[in-house]
């Protein structure tokens, strides 16, 4: 990399760090021209870890659930299998709302 790329990644990343000040400023309601630095807290690294992992569980139960969709498309006795046990599911489902 030559020196004006280095020049220019310095000065993107310059900009881009005080667009952050900027954004950091409004946040707090300070109008002086000062480093805002914002420290972790335990509290938003539990709320995001705890998000990402239900993310993370709704990928692999839409990919589980998508097999499954597509296997017994392709093969007939899952098909009636799958579709009989559903059957039994929606009915368990109904009988439980009307007695409730």
């Amino acid at each position: 990399m030559n020196l004006d790329g280095k020049l220019y990644k310095g000065y993107q990343k310059e900009q881009k760090e005080e667009k952050n000040q900027e954004k950091l400023r409004k946040k707090h309601h300070i109008d002086e021209d000062v480093t805002v630095v914002e420290k972790p807290m335990i509290g938003k690294f539990v709320v995001n870890a705890v998000g990402d992992i239900i993310v993370w569980a709704a990928r692999i139960a839409l990919i589980v659930l998508a097999a499954l969709g597509l296997i017994s498309l392709l093969y007939p006795e899952i098909r009636q299998v799958l579709f009989s046990v559903l059957m039994r599911i929606w009915n368990e489902t109904m009988r439980m709302v009307k007695s409730s």
